[in-house]
């Protein structure tokens, strides 16, 4: 739903080809990046070690796909067996499966038209439905914003990024006083104040205040909460801030994982979060 850049975040070593935004082509729903008469649709936004689904939309013509490490040590192909064509005729799916985490090269070529580009791809722990977060530190996810729309001043989308994946990493790890400091120490006076705590909900878990906060999070953490950042929509000027839309998994010792969404906004100047709310997803 909103144009512009889609890319892995943290990208780790890898120079992958960007991803234009998210967007349907003959149908599909994808991010995808850009060829010669030849685009690669990512389902996810995101690559993992093991199997993936993979779209290639060219003319509807006989395709021929290949694979390797992005540095050309490992130029054969690659089985990527085609499971199928959409009704236009012009997307064709199929799976690659990445031997190993690190830098890969996909390629096709349809007569004249080819593709040749170069993906991150993640370890098999950072798949959210396995997710481990010893195994998988620094976990990906997909980062979305609208190029169109001009940030506020002291705003860009990775300011905007570390401060919402610090106060998600400082959950994970049990830090209360490093969850704290990304948002501020006292109540929001106005609607229009971005300097002072709106509120914070989680499902059932709400807070107004500094004080509620601290029970919240205090909460939270003693509960061995695991958050994991999936998704993340920057829509820039709100309140004099910046919002967002966010998609993550929730999970406990107690309860399995499963997915929430929400939204946020963030006082660039302060990096703090002056908003945060997200609720379960059937």
């Amino acid at each position: 739903p909103y144009p512009g850049i889609t890319m892995p975040f943290p990208a780790g070593d890898c120079d992958a080809t960007p991803m234009t935004g998210w967007r349907a082509a003959d149908g599909v729903l994808a991010a995808w990046i850009e060829g010669d008469g030849i685009d690669v649709g990512v389902p996810d936004g995101l690559l993992y070690e093991g199997e993936n689904s993979l779209q290639w939309r060219g003319d509807g013509s006989a395709m021929q796909f290949s694979a390797g490490s992005a540095d050309g040590s490992l130029l054969e192909t690659r089985s990527l067996p085609v499971s199928g064509v959409n009704v236009e005729g012009h997307v064709v799916s199929s799976y690659v499966t990445f031997e190993s985490s690190g830098c890969w090269r996909i390629s096709a070529e349809q007569g004249a038209n080819h593709v040749d580009a170069t993906v991150a791809v993640y370890a098999a722990a950072c798949r959210p439905e396995v997710f481990d977060l010893e195994r998988c530190p620094a976990p990906p996810f997909a980062l979305h914003w609208n190029p169109e729309h001009s940030a506020p001043t002291g705003c860009d989308a990775t300011g905007v990024t570390s401060v919402l994946t610090g106060f998600v990493n400082a959950v994970n790890y049990g830090d209360v006083e490093a969850a704290l400091a990304f948002f501020p120490e006292r109540d929001q006076e106005t609607d229009i104040d971005t300097t002072g705590l709106r509120w914070f909900s989680l499902e059932k878990m709400v807070a107004q205040n500094p004080d509620e906060l601290r029970t919240s999070l205090t909460r939270l953490i003693d509960g061995g909460e695991q958050l994991r950042l999936l998704r993340l929509d920057m829509m820039w000027g709100w309140d004099g801030g910046v919002h967002f839309g966010v998609q993550m998994t929730r999970e406990t010792d107690e309860l399995l994982r499963y997915r929430i969404e929400g939204k946020g906004a963030v006082n660039c100047e302060l990096g703090q979060l002056y908003l945060f709310s997200a609720i379960r997803q059937s």
